[in-house]
């Protein structure tokens, strides 16, 4: 392997550069990578509500069955002034937990 530090990476063939990087990277070497973790609580970083209008359109639900959803739903859900936001991958997870619930009320 030619990986003369001085030379330019224009230099290097396949084969050096990918034993450069499993060097570097000893996953690459393995195959193995680190599995992200489905997330505890709501992360925000996905799809977001913004507004009991949109949460409920978002549920299909009116707004007096998210007033009474509101207690197990409201992990998903942070207050950003007068508008709540909620994380719509979470929610549905908090639905599928509260399912049996849900069905009891009916």
């Amino acid at each position: 392997m030619n990986t003369d530090p001085k030379n330019p990476l224009f230099q290097l063939t396949v084969g050096d550069l990918i034993e450069v990087l499993k060097e570097t990277f000893p996953a690459l070497a393995t195959g193995h990578t680190e599995e992200e973790k489905p997330a505890d609580g709501p992360t925000f970083k996905g799809r977001c509500l913004y507004g009991v209008a949109s949460i409920c359109e978002f549920l299909h639900i009116s707004r007096k069955t998210y007033y009474n959803w509101y207690p197990w739903l409201k992990g998903a859900i942070k207050q950003s002034g007068r508008k709540p936001i909620m994380d719509a991958e979470y929610a549905m997870v908090l639905y599928d937990r509260n399912k049996g619930k849900l069905e009891e009320e009916k």
